[in-house]
């Protein structure tokens, strides 16, 4: 497995590699699949989570809402009550009967409304469920295009590093040429130009570098050797 390394700022003085021989950054499957899985614990992804359990418990008490509306009513019988104090009139006590009564109240609509909330806490939360889905499909997405863009800006650092090593060299033998009188001023000044030219590239890619980098640590949450490690550690 290929780790990505950090990138140190080369002595212009020390001896560099040709182009070709520059060992490259190059993608590794294991390790964007390692900070896709970190990425999955993003505070995003457990925001998108909370909020469908949040939907997914409306919906499971609009299921059984309906019962609360529904109202138990009852009186006694007064006057059979008195009579069982001791009148055994039969014909009074068949008038009066029962000694009690029990009603059950149901609203107008209760149902038709009742299952028309439930469906629309059932789509909400199937909503919310599918926002996560959405959620962690971007998240992935992002993790790999920004390991994409840490790969290639790492990769650009490393062979402008050999150009300005390049320009570098040039530049200090036309300085020597210049200081023996042996080219023009125009000459020598083009060589500044170029070699400074070339270290104006260099700050440009280190600061696209950092850039990548921290985005890629923004979406997985750490830093990237700690990333990087915790991957490693499970193959």
């Amino acid at each position: 497995m290929v780790l990505i390394a950090h990138l140190s700022v080369m002595a212009i003085g020390q001896d560099s590699s040709t182009l070709g021989s520059i060992a490259l950054a190059k993608y590794d499957a294991k390790v964007a699949e390692g900070l896709v899985a970190l990425a999955m614990e993003n505070p995003q992804i457990k925001s998108a989570e909370n909020t469908s359990s949040q939907f997914k418990y409306s919906y499971a008490r609009s299921k059984t809402a309906w019962l609360n509306q529904i109202s138990v009513a009852g009186n006694l019988n007064e006057i059979s009550i008195k009579d069982m104090s001791g009148n055994t009139d039969p014909l009074r006590q068949n008038l009066l009967y029962p000694r009690y009564n029990l009603g059950v109240i149901l609203p107008v609509g209760l149902f038709v409304n009742n299952k028309k909330q439930t469906m629309s806490d059932m789509y909400k939360y199937k909503s919310a469920a599918e926002e996560v889905e959405v959620v962690k499909q971007k998240i992935r997405h992002d993790v790999l295009v920004a390991y994409e863009n840490y790969l290639m800006n790492q990769n650009l650092v490393l062979l402008q590093y050999a150009v300005l090593k390049g320009a570098e060299v040039l530049f200090v033998k036309t300085e020597d040429k210049f200081s023996k009188g042996e080219i023009s001023l125009e000459a020598y000044t083009a060589a500044n130009k170029s070699f400074v030219d070339e270290k104006v590239k260099v700050l440009t890619l280190e600061r696209a570098l950092r850039v990548a980098e921290a985005d890629l640590e923004a979406l997985v949450g750490m830093k990237i050797q700690a990333a990087l490690s915790r991957i490693a550690g499970k193959n």
